[in-house]
């Protein structure tokens, strides 16, 4: 790659962040960028877990010390996949190599130390010292001059020869002039302050550094580990054909009833066991993958008026970033089935526009009726709970039912024999409502058993009907 400071080509370059905009910059040119330049690290997914863990822990070698706590920043996330080796055992215990795609995301970090100045001068690196060369650490990941590299152990400030395993670099920041100092030095050479205490809380940001570029390493090649990752339109495209195939069941209801939620089902699917034989599709039709397409083009569009509970902001924050993490593959699943609800939704209200609902049946006669729990409201009075149903039948026409006893479940489909009470308009709405009351639950074979029309008998066959066989006294 190129730098973008000294245009030198194909030389190894680290990122920088200057102002919004990523450069490359070689490392003999690191000493050289403005103020206004930072370190940019680019760490892998896999290796996150343990880059915060391990700041964290550093973090409180800072509290301890008492001096400013640096913090880090992300500044943005990018996919990236990868192949993956795996090893894939048979049923004899044959084991055969492959590999396999993962995405992992990439965090662009920027690490926020503050400098540490006093008397004009600040710390740029410290340097331990080794019979094959210096192992220099940096501070904000900027070089210091080349002859340090391959210094020896000296003091600029006492200029005796001593065999030290360890030495400062200082940098003066008006002259930028540096000076290599010994650790016993310091205090001296600062006036006369805790040269030590200086020292260790350098050498700490240092470590920070440190820290950040070794979790740079690997490349991205062949991690197996961390966190998993997945496309967004990947996933619910699995998502939609497991609905399609079996129906919508949330982890609450997988919990409470037992099975698999979609989510799992859906991940089963998408990333299946070599030996897995009871997989119901291989990859998901056109239709399901235009299905998770819409969906996420709906959720990214929702309005701040429409995202206005926790659920609805967290789907449209998660369809709009396009990746997820393993957290939220069970969020990320719902999307599907909230978009489908939103357009069953859609297609009633548009139906009822159109089928206005009208009044059933004869006050005071009693009727069979085959109806759709839609709500059920609960209403504790004197005399108990009293639900009240508000239910539609097949022609969108609305009935309320109120009962003290039997209570039915919404989108229940229930058969009732009742008598209609009285024909209203509900006055928040101007829908026609029948007004039930003396209903009794049937099942369905009843329901659809013709009904027994019983008429009154005249005097004469009341007389007939009774039979006195005198024969038999």
């Amino acid at each position: 790659m190129n730098c973008s400071v000294c245009s030198a080509e194909n030389v190894r370059t680290n990122p920088y962040l200057c102002g919004n905009t990523e450069v490359a910059v070689c490392e003999d040119c690191t000493d050289k960028v403005g103020e206004n330049v930072v370190r940019l690290f680019k760490i892998p997914s896999p290796n996150w877990n343990t880059f915060v863990e391990r700041f964290e822990k550093l973090t409180r070698r800072a509290v301890k010390l008492g001096c400013v706590v640096p913090t880090y920043t992300i500044i943005k996330e990018e996919p990236k996949e990868i192949a993956v080796s795996r090893t894939v055992v048979d049923e004899d215990g044959n084991g055969e190599s492959d590999y396999v795609k993962r995405l992992i995301v990439v965090y662009s970090v920027v690490v926020n130390a503050p400098t540490v100045e006093i008397a004009g001068y600040e710390f740029s690196a410290s340097m331990e010292h080794f019979a094959e060369g210096n192992v220099l650490h940096t501070l904000k990941d900027k070089s210091v001059p080349k002859k340090y590299r391959d210094a020896d152990p000296n003091c600029d400030h006492c200029n005796l020869d001593r065999r030290r395993k360890e030495t400062f670099i200082l940098r003066h920041i008006d002259s930028n002039e540096y000076k290599q100092v010994g650790r016993q030095c310091l205090s001296d050479f600062i006036g006369g302050r805790n040269g030590e205490t200086y020292a260790k809380i350098a050498e700490l940001y240092s470590e920070f550094y440190d820290l950040s570029s070794a979790s740079e390493e690997s490349g991205g090649e062949g991690w197996g580990g961390g966190s998993k990752f997945e496309y967004l339109d990947r996933f619910l495209g699995y998502v939609a054909e497991c609905i399609k195939l079996e129906g919508w069941r949330s982890a609450t209801t997988a919990r409470e009833h037992g099975g698999d939620s979609t989510a799992n089902v859906a991940m089963l699917h998408m990333d299946p066991s070599p030996f897995d034989k009871n997989l119901m599709f291989k990859y998901p039709s056109a239709e399901s993958v235009q299905v998770a397409k819409d969906a996420i083009a709906w959720c990214e569009a929702l309005t701040d008026e429409q995202a206005d509970n926790d659920y609805m902001h967290n789907i449209r924050v998660i369809a709009k970033r396009g990746i997820i993490g393993s957290k939220q593959f069970g969020y990320s699943a719902s999307i599907v089935s909230t978009y489908q609800k939103m357009l069953g939704d859609l297609k009633r209200r548009e139906y009822q526009k159109s089928n206005p609902s009208e009044y059933v049946g004869v006050v005071g006669e009693r009727s069979k009726f085959k109806l759709n729990v839609n709500k059920v409201i609960a209403i504790d009075g004197a005399y108990g709970t009293v639900s009240i149903h508000i239910m539609k039948d097949d022609l969108n026409n609305s009935f309320v039912w109120k009962s003290s006893g039997e209570v039915f479940k919404v989108n229940e489909v229930v058969y009732l024999m009742g008598t209609v009470k009285e024909h209203k308009v509900y006055e928040k709405t101007g829908v026609k409502q029948t007004v039930l009351t003396r209903c009794k639950s049937m099942t369905e074979e009843e329901y659809n058993k013709p009904a027994t029309v019983k008429g009154k008998r005249t005097k004469k066959e009341k007389t007939d009907a009774v039979v006195i066989n005198l024969d038999d006294n």
